[in-house]
């Protein structure tokens, strides 16, 4: 199965401390807070994934590097479905598997990660 994604951005509810460092400009640029998403019911929001894309070929093992904190981790659960593993996460984007739009459900019929 190929497996492929695009444009994928991945959302928690932002702390009290990033919205207010937020709010008086002291945020760095890796803090990406949102204060209003359609989909964040009105809470402010801290993109963690912000336009993933990338692919997986049949029979291949593939490895997604990256420094500590850069989302490998809520990439992986985005695309296994395990983002309902964060209250209030929520992600939008494209995954496929063989072209069609790719049930999250059964990732684990297809691959795993640890």
């Amino acid at each position: 199965m190929y497996l492929e994604w695009a444009d994928v951005n991945y959302y928690v509810p932002a702390k009290r401390e990033e919205v207010a460092e937020f709010r008086e400009g002291k945020a760095t640029s890796s803090n990406d807070i949102l204060e209003s998403h359609p989909r964040s019911r009105g809470k402010a929001v801290k993109r963690v994934l912000n336009g993933a894309f990338g692919h997986a070929k049949p029979n291949e093992c593939v490895a997604i590097m990256g420094p500590s904190g850069s989302g490998k981790t809520s990439l992986l659960n985005v695309l296994a479905g395990r983002q309902v593993l964060s209250k209030g996460s929520f992600s939008e984007g494209s995954i496929l598997a063989n072209g069609a739009a790719f049930n999250k459900g059964l990732f684990g019929e297809v691959g795993s990660f640890v």
